[in-house]
Formats: C-alpha cells, sequence, structure tokens
C-alpha cells in the first residue's frame, strides 16, 4: 500500500508541473525470450531511456527519486521506489517482482525491470508501444516483468510451463518430462535421458539432482545449450512435391 508524509500540497505541485510536459518514452530496446524451443522478441524501454526522460524535469521542480530493496518471500524481490520533494515531503510504494532464476543475473534481471517500472508508475510516464507487460503475462504462470525482466535463462513458453522454475531437487516427473522434450530441442537431438544430460555436463559420480541441487530446470536448458554452441534453426519448409528433404544437421 502506498505511502506518504503528512501534507502533499508542494509534492503534488510540482509533479503536476512534471507531468504537464513529460511526453511519452519512446520503446528503445529488444528483448529476447528464448525458452529452449523458440524464440520470440520484444520491445521495451530500457531504465536508462527512463531515466533520461524524466531526470531533467523532476530536477527543474525539486524532485528526486530513491529505490531501495528489501527482503521479500522466496523466489520474489521487493523494490520501493520513494519520490521526495525538497520541502521534505515524499511519496513511496512498493512493489514485488518474482524472480525468473535464483541466480545473480536472475536477482540482477528483476531488479532492473522493477526499477524502470518503479519509476514510471512513480511519476506517471508512459511507454509508447510497449510490449513487454503484454509479453509476461503471456508467457510466464504469475505477473511480473520481468518481466519481466527478462532473463536469458529464460521464461516458459507457456503458462502451464511452471516446470521452467521448478529447482532440479524438488522435480517431479511431471516436471521432468517437459524439461527432456526442450532440452532436446536447444541441444538439437532426438531426444535425451537423463543420462545424456549428465554426459553433457561432464557427471561422473551421483545425478542430476546430487549436481544441480536447486538449479531451475530452465537454467539447466540454457545452460545445455550453451555448451552445445548452436542457435535454434527455424523449423525445416515443408518439401515441395518430387523433391526429397535434405537430413537435418546432427
Amino acid at each position: 500500500m502506498p505511502e506518504h508524509s503528512e501534507r502533499l500540497n508542494k509534492i503534488a505541485t510540482a509533479l503536476a508541473r512534471v507531468q504537464e510536459r513529460l511526453d511519452p518514452v519512446r520503446t528503445d530496446e529488444t528483448g529476447l525470450i528464448d525458452d529452449g524451443i523458440s524464440e520470440r522478441t520484444y520491445r521495451y524501454a530500457s531504465l536508462t531511456s527512463v531515466w533520461q526522460a524524466i531526470r531533467p524535469l523532476l530536477a527543474l521542480h525539486g524532485l528526486s527519486v530513491v529505490q531501495t530493496c528489501e527482503a521479500g518471500a522466496p523466489d520474489e524481490l521487493r523494490l520501493t521506489t520513494t519520490l521526495l520533494h525538497t520541502s521534505g515531503q515524499w511519496i513511496r510504494g512498493t512493489t514485488a517482482i518474482p524472480l525468473p532464476a535464483r541466480t545473480p543475473q536472475g536477482y540482477g534481471s528483476a531488479l532492473t525491470y522493477a526499477r524502470r517500472y518503479g519509476l514510471a508508475a512513480m511519476v506517471g510516464l508512459s511507454v509508447d508501444q510497449d510490449d513487454d507487460g503484454a509479453q509476461a503475462s503471456r508467457n510466464e504462470p504469475t505477473p511480473g516483468d520481468g518481466a519481466a525482466i527478462v532473463d536469458r535463462t529464460g521464461t516458459p513458453p507457456a503458462a502451464d510451463a511452471r516446470w521452467w522454475k521448478v529447482p532440479c531437487d524438488e522435480a517431479t516427473a511431471a516436471d521432468w518430462e517437459p524439461f527432456m522434450v526442450a532440452y532436446a530441442n536447444a541441444t538439437r537431438v532426438p531426444s535425451v535421458n537423463r543420462e545424456d544430460v549428465c554426459r553433457d555436463f561432464g557427471i561422473e559420480d551421483g545425478g542430476l539432482v546430487d549436481y544441480f541441487g536447486s538449479t531451475p530446470l530452465g537454467e539447466i536448458v540454457a545452460r545445455g545449450r550453451a555448451r552445445h554452441g548452436r542457435r535454434l534453426r527455424p523449423p525445416a519448409p515443408t518439401p515441395r512435391e518430387g523433391t526429397t528433404p535434405e537430413p537435418r544437421a546432427a
């Protein structure tokens, strides 16, 4: 729930003057969602472009912004954005963002996403033709940036692909089946089993669970793709009648 100082008259006046001259910020970056099966791109406004759009107007009217992180629930990042005025008046709001992966990269991705959306929401900045949030709502089982925020370790390809974020040591048979399909597609082989994945990572003693522990299954897919050093190719066109399709590369 938003919080604010006892008085808001001066900060409200200053913010109104900022919004009077604030234009929508244009999308300047292209993100990639690569789930090991297919690739999709989307447009979004970067944190840098959001700051460039609002910083001169904020400074002109005695406003500044502070953004701080705090502890949240597991697999969640909480960011508090505070709008300050030289009079001492302030407005504060906190948002919670799901983590795309429990890795430093996952935290950084979620933090960047939360910062730019928290900043834009606090001052009333709109983004011209931003479909980042739309992509997140179509591809994530829960709301988020990250959106989110979008980390290369992946965003699930569909709302029911919850296995993507499941830790390896908590995966069930229902999670391993789609994981193997995605891993095979990511490494461009017809099919894989646990022994194949172990071989890719040089796991000789123990098994996948002992080796990867709490690593999300989706991140294992991304690491497998990186180890093979291959980009996914688009599906081959249907051969015309009277022609013989070329064999698929191994």
